[in-house]
């Protein structure tokens, strides 16, 4: 399991991968936007594959890291 996203599972015990891969999108799309700290319209990021969005939030934190140790 990633640290990224959870497992649904459906009133009949049965895990959803579809559903699965749906909410790891969201929730990293959600990561995104807390990062950058914006409420800017970001579902078309939604069409990338989960990996390349894992990349991304990779991407941003890091940036967001070296920003703050420059302030410090």
């Amino acid at each position: 399991m990633s640290i990224f996203g959870r497992s649904l599972i459906h009133t009949d015990g049965k895990k959803s991968n579809h559903e699965n891969y749906i909410m790891k999108k969201t929730e990293l799309l959600d990561i995104i936007k807390k990062l950058l700290k914006t409420d800017v319209e970001l579902d078309f990021l939604l069409n990338l594959p989960e990996s390349d969005l894992e990349t991304l939030v990779v991407c941003i934190r890091e940036r967001c890291d070296q920003l703050g140790k420059q302030t410090s």
